[in-house]
């Protein structure tokens, strides 16, 4: 009772407290003061039978995993497969006690305060883990092994620390209460670290990266729901282990995990010694020249630098961010509070030259370094003779920058088209109809993005994927640069940008940052990188995998929203969408999944289309019933279906 009493009283806490916190609570800072944040909406009719459609699917999802570890026998299998479900049946209680004691309205709640989204969160990187070990070669099972069980971790010690906040309505936020619960986790998660043959250091380390990563995605105010912040935590936890690993490669010269990660991308693409792939379908191959760590010209399989430079390019991003986050806010809070007059200007202009000056110096001090000691090669050079010294890179370059300049122009003209005011009408009451256009709906102008992302990728994969992928990763950390830049309102593209992209949010939009559109990007990358870097993958239908995400964004997301806008009558339980846009979409998408087979010369065999039809129908439902950000959640989920087909 003492220990409560001082947990209670001493130690500051998110949210208000539920029935089980008797003693006042400090008064909560919110992160940032100056954002007037819209009132969470109620829920609407339905959404227990949604939710309860939710989680009938992950059931089954999960199911059909935890059915092909046990399938395939050994009892580290058998060990990861019973913590699967355990993560799974305690996601969904969680969500469940979540209704009685809700979270904090700075929590990201899309259809109710009470959808924090966890049932799915806590499965989603475990799941895609598993889906890899199970059609994995036998030359990656310790590597694949030991992600999933850190993976499982995470879920486990995330329930753990809820249940251990007082139930779900508080999550402790003291320093000291943190480590001695991270402490007292990381030695109850030893179970599938023991299981995955991890050893204790590791897991503290990840278990920081992760805690620290989610409590910055959960103090942003309504970027994330819970289950969003924890599998975009779990992912930058995974994604900076491995980074720590090829750093400690690059001072130590352990090769082993980097050698395994190179075999299997030369073997997933088909690549000889010295040669470079140009496309999945097709095993034809280039040479490229690249710069070794010395200048020295040479020539080697791009594949070799590929995960290196990836993962280095999108640590790098997250660390530029963090490095600038103080000053970028502090730019944002003197942008938003009003005229910069005085010392109010002043400050600006010390915070400016603040930020200019941190940003190249830890680009070129700690970036760049970096990336040229783990990689061995010059990455701008690489990068630089990557893109410009072939013919269909170039080509690539300007079909994309010439698609974009025009899409870019076609938005701008019918959003402006769209809001100019129409010319009223007093003796109805309304507009005239011939004074302006009809505005576009917002739902249109968003998935028009959506196939334009088909237009952009779809030949990329098909001429020199590999390429692409790099690009993928470029392109991700310059939309998280940009994304700053309008944080902080930082000129010369600030409020620029500001006022570009505002005209596109929805109500997932609520937060200080906008990320749907770098979940668009991420949700068409991941599948290509996870393919390309998924060791030993043995799937019938491999060179449709990359393309998983783009044919549920692309061809599934967009068709469901427009067969939904126009021909839509029965609606989903607690949502706006509509069982037709729904049939629309999964018609859609194995209407895209046959054409991209025919074209990459690997059509589905007729045996399985009755599991590739079962694994769109589920991601079509999915599609409708969740309320977390679909770009990053479908992908993931349809390419661990996908994988599982047979």
């Amino acid at each position: 009772a003492k220990l409560r009493w001082h947990m209670d009283t001493s130690f500051p806490r998110f949210g208000v407290g539920g029935p089980r916190l008797r003693y006042a609570q400090p008064t909560q800072r919110t992160p940032v003061p100056e954002e007037d944040l819209p009132p969470s909406p109620p829920p609407p009719p339905g959404t227990k039978q949604r939710r309860w459609i939710e989680t009938l699917i992950i059931l089954v999802w999960i199911g059909m995993i935890i059915y092909e570890l046990i399938r395939q026998g050994g009892v580290r299998r058998v060990q990861l497969a019973g913590l699967l479900g355990a993560v799974t049946i305690g996601g969904i209680i969680c969500q469940e006690i979540n209704k009685v004691w809700p979270f904090r309205t700075s929590f990201r709640t899309s259809g109710g305060a009470a959808d924090s989204g966890l049932a799915l969160g806590l499965v989603l990187v475990p799941a895609l883990l598993a889906s890899i070990l199970i059609t994995a070669g036998a030359d990656a099972q310790t590597m694949l092994v030991q992600y999933l069980g850190v993976s499982l971790s995470f879920s486990c010690v995330t329930i753990l620390t809820l249940v251990a906040s007082s139930g779900l309505g508080t999550v402790g936020t003291s320093p000291r209460y943190l480590m001695a619960l991270l402490l007292a986790s990381a030695l109850l998660a030893r179970a599938p670290l023991r299981t995955a043959g991890v050893d204790l250091s590791p897991l503290i380390m990840n278990l920081t990266v992760y805690f620290v990563t989610l409590r910055v995605c959960l103090s942003l105010p309504r970027c994330f729901t819970l289950g969003e912040g924890v599998t975009v935590s779990s992912a930058i936890a995974l994604m900076f282990w491995q980074a720590a690993h090829l750093t400690y490669v690059a001072t130590f010269g352990d090769l082993s995990l980097s050698k395994i990660l190179r075999e299997a991308i030369n073997e997933n693409l088909g690549i000889e010694p010295s040669a470079v792939p140009t496309s999945l379908a097709t095993n034809t191959t280039t040479t490229t020249p690249v710069v070794d760590i010395n200048g020295d010209e040479v020539i080697a399989p791009f594949g070799s630098e590929f995960p290196v430079m990836t993962l280095g390019v999108l640590t790098a991003s997250i660390v530029i961010v963090v490095v600038t986050y103080f000053p970028n806010q502090q730019l944002r809070r003197l942008a938003l509070g009003g005229q910069r007059k005085g010392p109010r200007a002043q400050a600006w202009s010390k915070w400016l030259t603040i930020y200019y000056l941190v940003l190249p110096l830890v680009l070129l001090g700690l970036v760049i370094p970096w990336l040229q000691a783990i990689s061995g090669v010059s990455p701008i050079i690489w990068v630089f003779k990557l893109m410009f010294t072939s013919s269909t890179h170039m080509r690539m370059l300007c079909y994309w920058a010439g698609t974009l300049a025009l899409a870019i122009a076609l938005v701008r003209r019918k959003g402006s088209s769209s809001s100019a005011p129409a010319a009223s009408d007093s003796s109805t009451g309304g507009a005239t109809p011939s004074s302006a256009p009809a505005p576009i709906p917002n739902i249109i102008v968003r998935k028009f993005f959506h196939l334009l992302a088909l237009v952009l990728f779809v030949p990329g994969l098909m001429v020199d994927a590999p390429f692409l992928g790099v690009s993928y990763a470029l392109a991700c950390a310059l939309f998280v640069f940009m994304e700053t830049l309008k944080f902080g309102r930082i000129p010369p593209l600030g409020p620029w940008l500001a006022a570009f992209m505002d005209g596109f949010t929805d109500a997932r939009d609520q937060g200080v940052f906008t990320l749907t559109h770098i979940y668009l990007l991420l949700g068409c990358a991941v599948p290509l990188w996870m393919t390309m870097m998924a060791p030993s993958v043995q799937v019938p239908h491999l060179s449709i995998l990359p393309y998983a995400g783009l044919i549920v964004i692309g061809l599934g997301d967009s068709f469901a929203s427009l067969a939904g806008l126009y021909f839509g009558r029965h609606k989903w339980p607690g949502t706006g969408k509509t069982v037709e846009g729904t049939l629309g979409g999964v018609l859609s998408m194995l209407a895209g999944v046959w054409l991209l087979g025919h074209i990459t010369g690997t059509p589905i065999p007729a045996s399985s289309w009755g599991w590739v039809g079962a694994a769109t129908v589920l991601a079509g439902v999915m599609e409708a019933a969740t309320t977390q950000i679909d770009n990053l959640v479908l992908p993931l989920f349809y390419y661990s279906l996908f994988l599982l087909t047979k």
